[in-house]
């Protein structure tokens, strides 16, 4: 620096927000720009932006020069700019003033910046195990209270149509019994026990008897849980829907349903159901009598199913079920001595006995019942002889067209079949292993409120298979009550070492989050310096 410039007042500026940068201004109003020098300090000011301006008596006293305002900025590609007046003092000059000493900062010690992790750590474990934990009650709540069915009900293809009068079947109880009509005989393959989305299935009333015509069947009885409901639908169904019309016979009925025991109530319209899920012997006795009144039929199901020990408790799952003999001296009409490819060979000796006893008593009803709640292999049939021999009343006939195996249901309902089961002209056909066809396909309609609420399902289901079960037993389908004393077996030591899965996952997740924001930090500084130019690229303008 010449002494000219030194003679001249001068103006010392601290940059904001770049330390140790100062800028010194000459003023000259003959030069065409300010001459501006720049110097970078070893130690930052005390204080960002501050002018600094000091006076120097010149040894030959020069005129005052007016204050000129120079505007300084960064190179075009930076981001930010600023702009200072450096007003030279009257009579002084300016010179460079070493900066004041920075304050010293208060550096954290090593452990306090390992109490602070720890702390923060602390506190984010603790939240995670308290979202955890509320998640985890909400879907457990959704589970016992919310969970509705997963389908509305279900739409078939079916690919295939089975005629089960050319599998060469034998009825096992009576091997002369015919399984296909004559001149003289009309026998109509039939399934006397099925259920409807009405209850606890899941194909709807009309695809319902569309399987039932794909295996075969001439005559379904649609007995749903404690409800007639289903049963009159595919009456109606029958009667009027342009496909199914002339080509099945539905046989409307119930299932009653407690947790003493299951009768099928075949030939009803209107719902007889238990009132509590413990009826009496005599409440029993006035069901049976009540259905015999209304012209109905009734079966004691699955006795089989119904005596075995129920999973999980030392009981049968129909607790107090009544004896055979009760239930023949209390009016019944029979037994479903064949449900699905089971076989109640314990029933079949028991008729055998009481038979060769007394001679002279009535037989009992043997059916066989396919039980339906889902698509799948078909394995019994009734062959039911709705004539008898007799010719078929022709009053009144509905339709021309005929089942799918060929016999016309004109002049023919459901009172036809019950007469048949009354006088014994029927018994069950069995194939054990069952329909080898190819299996329709199904295609669900799901629930919107359950496709909403599958995760949560999902959620409490996994976190109940480890943490604890939830054993009830039976369901009685009588005011959702259950049949066996509910009890909770829980995991003691899968609770605390859950808890822990959840801390090492929340410190896991902050392990990996602080490694991502240190190279996201890095990354996004080395894109910040690459885009802002040093200081070197200042201009004045």
């Amino acid at each position: 620096m010449t002494e000219e410039h030194l003679a001249r007042p001068t103006s010392i500026l601290v940059v904001p927000n770049a330390p140790g940068l100062v800028v010194m201004t000459d003023p000259t109003p003959d030069s065409p720009r300010a001459s501006v020098r720049s110097s970078i300090s070893a130690n930052p000011p005390r204080r960002r932006g501050t002018a600094i301006s000091t006076t120097t008596t010149s040894s030959s006293a020069a005129p005052a020069a007016p204050a000129d305002t120079f505007a300084m900025k960064r190179d075009p590609r930076s981001n930010s700019s600023s702009s200072f007046s450096a007003p030279p003092p009257s009579g002084s000059t300016s010179a460079l003033v070493p900066p004041l000493p920075p304050s010293s900062p208060q550096i954290p010690t090593r452990s306090a910046k390992a109490a602070l992790v720890a702390w923060s750590t602390g506190c984010g474990c603790i939240r995670a195990l308290f979202m955890t934990a509320l998640v985890l009650a909400v879907a457990i709540v959704c589970l016992y209270k919310l969970s509705p069915d997963p389908y509305s009900t279900t739409a078939l293809d079916l690919p295939f149509q089975l005629n089960a009068s050319s599998l060469g079947l034998v009825p096992f109880l009576d091997p002369t019994f015919p399984i296909a009509s004559t001149p003289n005989r009309t026998i109509l393959l039939a399934d006397l026990h099925s259920h409807s989305t009405q209850s606890d299935g899941q194909m709807s009333v009309r695809d319902l008897l569309r399987y039932a015509m794909a295996n075969g069947l001439d005559a379904i009885a649609v007995t749903d849980h404690n409800t007639v409901q289903g049963g009159l639908d595919a009456l109606d169904l029958a009667r009027t829907d342009p496909v199914l019309a002339g080509r099945i016979l539905v046989i409307p009925g119930v299932e009653y349903t407690c947790c003493r025991i299951h009768l099928s109530l075949l030939g009803i319209t209107e719902t007889v159901a238990p009132e509590t899920s413990w009826p009496s012997d005599d409440d029993l006795k006035a069901v049976i009598a009540k259905v015999h009144g209304m012209g109905g039929i009734v079966l004691a199901n699955h006795l089989p199913w119904s005596l075995e020990q129920q999973p999980g408790y030392n009981a049968p799952r129909m607790q107090r079920h009544p004896t055979r003999q009760q239930l023949v001296e209390w009016g019944i009409d029979g037994f479903e001595l064949v449900n699905g490819y089971r076989v109640d060979t314990p029933t079949q000796a028991f008729e055998a006995g009481r038979r060769a006893s007394n001679a002279s008593s009535k037989p009992l009803l043997f059916s066989g019942s396919s039980d339906t709640h889902t698509p799948g292999p078909w394995y019994v049939w009734n062959a039911v002889d709705v004539t008898g021999g007799r010719a078929v009343p022709s009053s009144s006939p509905t339709t021309q067209r005929t089942t799918v195996n060929n016999v016309s249901l004109a002049g023919l309902n459901y009172t036809h079949v019950l007469d048949a089961l009354r006088a014994r002209n029927a018994t069950p056909v069995l194939f054990p292993e069952g329909s080898v066809f190819p299996v329709p396909t199904v295609i669900p309609r799901p629930r919107l409120i359950y496709s909403f609420m599958s995760p949560m399902l999902a959620l409490a289901s996994v976190a109940t298979s480890f943490l604890y079960s939830d054993t009830r037993g039976m369901y009685s389908f009588v005011g959702g009550e259950w049949c066996h004393a509910e009890y909770v077996d829980v995991d003691y030591a899968a609770g605390p070492f859950a808890v822990v899965w959840v801390g090492v996952l929340a410190l896991l997740w902050f392990a990996v989050r602080s490694v991502a924001k240190v190279v996201w930090t890095r990354a996004m500084y080395e894109v910040r310096m690459r885009r802002t130019p040093s200081t070197r690229g200042l201009v004045i303008v």
